[in-house]
């Protein structure tokens, strides 16, 4: 029997490989989008994906302004109210002050942690199948954000990051998110209800790679808003080298992913060096 698969945005670095699953004919994808009549909705109907207007933005749709976190949670309320509904996802990140006794605070980290609570508090029965899943940084980002990208060291062949943290911070990868996305998604899906109430984590293992650090205020002076953000975000990492810790973690072998499936590291990089 064919299921749905409702997928928010559908074109972004998550949302996107999750619409490979077009590919497979027992699932059926339907992206809710904003804009209906974009070059990207266009392209996801002509694969065969079902396009659906909607704003997170907008109260006959789906409610009034207001923060990300509120946002997140009239998505929640409204699968909550689907008596369709079989399984929700969560795309979710670490609650850093509680992590670190308030020594870190991250915002886009923060706000994406209290939905996790608010939905287990505020809507106990959809708490009850669904699954929560973490990604690392993408690779992509470093295409995207000149703040996080690798700078080519003149007549070296090389590269090397400038952040504002000690070289000893590990930072957390996902790897290719056309892949790893809908990998990771497909085998929470298959795997209920087994998943329900579970985090998957989703790290590549690491490289060692050349690298200079910089002081916190030397990286926002240069990069403003973003080098704080990213700065907040490496300071996390210096506190918790482990952000799995106190979470509900179903991992690789008990989700049944080859790692040759997902690759690592090096590969993720590979498939984005040409745009660095």
């Amino acid at each position: 029997m064919t299921k749905t698969i409702v997928v928010m945005g559908g074109t972004g670095q998550q949302g996107g490989g999750v619409n490979v699953m077009l590919q497979t004919p027992s699932w059926k994808v339907s992206v809710i989008k904003r804009n209906t009549s974009s070059s990207k909705a266009k392209g996801l109907v002509s694969k065969g994906a079902e396009v659906v207007k909607a704003d997170s933005d907008d109260e006959p749709s789906m409610k009034k302004a207001f923060e990300e976190e509120q946002q997140a949670m009239t998505i929640a309320r409204a699968a909550s109210m689907t008596a369709a509904l079989e399984h929700f996802i969560w795309s979710t990140l670490p609650n850093t002050p509680k992590m670190t006794n308030g020594k870190a605070q991250v915002p886009h980290f923060d706000y994406k942690a209290k939905v996790d609570e608010r939905i287990r508090k505020e809507l106990p029965e959809l708490a009850k199948k669904t699954s929560y899943l973490m990604f690392g940084e993408y690779p992509l980002n470093c295409v995207f954000y000149d703040f996080m990208k690798p700078f080519e060291v003149p007549g070296s062949g090389k590269h090397v990051f400038i952040y504002s943290t000690p070289s000893a911070v590990k930072i957390p990868w996902s790897g290719n998110m056309s892949v790893s996305g809908r990998i990771w998604v497909r085998q929470l899906l298959s795997h209920a209800p087994k998943s329900f109430g579970k985090y998957a984590v989703v790290v590549l293992s690491g490289k060692d790679a050349v690298y200079v650090q910089c002081s916190y205020e030397e990286y926002e002076r240069v990069w403003g808003m973003g080098g704080r953000e990213l700065g907040n975000q490496l300071k996390f990492g210096g506190l918790v080298e482990d952000c799995t810790v106190g979470y509900d973690v179903m991992g690789m072998d008990e989700l049944e992913i080859k790692k040759e499936e997902v690759g690592g590291v090096r590969e993720s990089f590979e498939g984005v060096r040409g745009m660095l």
